[in-house]
């Protein structure tokens, strides 16, 4: 990730470093010139994250002014990080493009969905499994547009990976194969096993695997799904894709999180205000085969609800958006709530306090194999840095039991932080 040049008072001013007048928009001074040998591996320079608009070359020094607020390697958008104090893996295969989902392989690997084009020096395009020795492994479904969700068989299950996004069209197969934002594929090569097809609206955000795994249920914006008025929600057979006819609890807003409890229920996190019939605003749990709102839980959120994560006991939902109170407690950005009962909202659980998550939503959050510790990242597409107010921004670490921020833990990433995924020697981030 980037070193910390700092900010003004408002994010995305212009931070110049300056040692002379620069003109805006312009070349002065003299750069050097062209006539050196080639190298046959392009050199590994320094970027900004975002414009330059002034350069200016003085003695051994280069100085720039946009509009950035930092400069450092260039990390590409996926990077594995020490989960102690996140410093970046001394190598890794460069993403060059957003990373949406991250999923662990369990063998000390990542899966990763997103809208680039190449991993490392492998074509992959959306898609792609990068190995616990940094290689890109063979998976490459190979799609047309954005993968935003991926989730895999359980170990001994088929040898499966869902994925949901954007797409139509799965090409890593005999012939492509029609996907409407939800498709199966190999585990191992990501050759298509049956995508959606037919009258399918809008994209698919969030996977979850049901308790018996007879069921992927899908969440999104979409309308239709596979020809089936399906409002956000759908259900299908793992193995074939056939649509569930009697899944449609349906929500007015889009669905974009989704995790599984031990217990079978399945908690949706989004926009909604509304979901199967019933005023239940951003927060829900689904229980039984046809996907009906438990009247039980009835814990809501005043906007956003983009990220989930649940405890390894199942005892304890972790909840991450734009919102600033949870059933009715004020929590900004992040809060944890009981999964039994009602959903009450821990009272001495809180690390959004005093402010400390004002700029930009969480969008992601995992949690360590043990349990111990949250990662949260977000933010605003690089446009609101801080997450936890000068010097974090964008990705931290909490304790997952009393919710302090761990100051040692600091990457800083230079953009919105979209993906999280742990596994015991890493945090996979994009």
């Amino acid at each position: 990730m980037h070193e910390f040049l700092g900010r003004s008072a408002a994010f995305r001013s212009r931070a110049v470093l300056i040692g002379v007048a620069l003109i805006a928009g312009g070349f002065v001074g003299t750069l050097p010139d062209a006539s050196a040998a080639v190298s046959d591996a392009p050199d590994e320079t320094w970027v900004t994250n975002g414009d330059v608009n002034s350069v200016f070359r003085a003695g051994s020094r280069i100085y720039l002014g946009g509009n950035f607020d930092q400069v450092g390697a260039a990390t590409g958008s996926g990077v594995p990080l020490d989960p102690t104090n996140g410093a970046r893996a001394a190598s890794f295969p460069k993403v060059n493009g957003p990373v949406y989902v991250t999923v662990p392989d369990g063998a000390g690997g990542w899966y990763i969905g997103g809208d680039f084009t190449r991993v490392g020096d492998r074509s992959r395009h959306n898609a792609a499994r990068i190995l616990a020795d940094g290689t890109v492994g063979a998976w490459n479904p190979n799609t047309d547009h954005a993968v935003r969700a991926i989730v895999l068989a359980p170990a001994g299950g088929a040898n499966l990976a869902w994925i949901g996004g954007d797409f139509t069209v799965v090409n890593n197969a005999p012939a492509p194969m029609a996907a409407r934002g939800l498709a199966a594929t190999n585990v191992f090569g990501g050759e298509g096993v049956w995508g959606i097809p037919g009258n399918s609206t809008g994209s698919v955000l969030a996977l979850a695997l049901s308790a018996d795994g007879s069921r992927i249920v899908a969440g999104g914006d979409f309308s239709y799904f596979g020809g089936a008025v399906r409002p956000r929600l759908a259900s299908v057979d793992p193995r074939t894709g056939a649509i569930d006819s009697a899944f449609n609890p349906g929500a007015d807003g889009p669905v974009r999180a989704l995790v599984r409890a031990a217990d079978g229920r399945i908690f949706a996190g989004g926009d909604f205000t509304r979901i199967g019939g019933r005023a239940q605003p951003r927060l829900a749990a689904l229980a039984g085969a046809g996907g009906a709102v438990d009247p039980a839980w009835q814990i809501g959120a005043d906007s956003r609800v983009g990220a989930l994560a649940l405890s390894p006991d199942g005892t304890r939902l972790y909840v991450g958006g734009d919102f600033a109170s949870v059933g009715g407690a004020a929590r900004r950005r992040v809060a944890a709530v009981a999964v039994a009962g009602a959903g009450a909202v821990e009272p001495g659980w809180n690390p959004g306090a005093a402010a400390a998550f004002d700029n930009g939503e969480i969008r992601a959050l995992a949690l360590s194999p043990d349990g111990s510790r949250l990662y949260a990242g977000g933010g605003e597409d690089d446009e609101n840095p801080a997450l936890t107010g000068p010097p974090r921004r964008l990705l931290v670490a909490i304790d997952a039991t009393t919710g302090a921020v761990d100051a040692a833990f600091d990457p800083r990433p230079a953009a919105a932080t979209m993906a999280l995924a742990t596994s015991a020697g890493a945090v996979y981030a994009g």
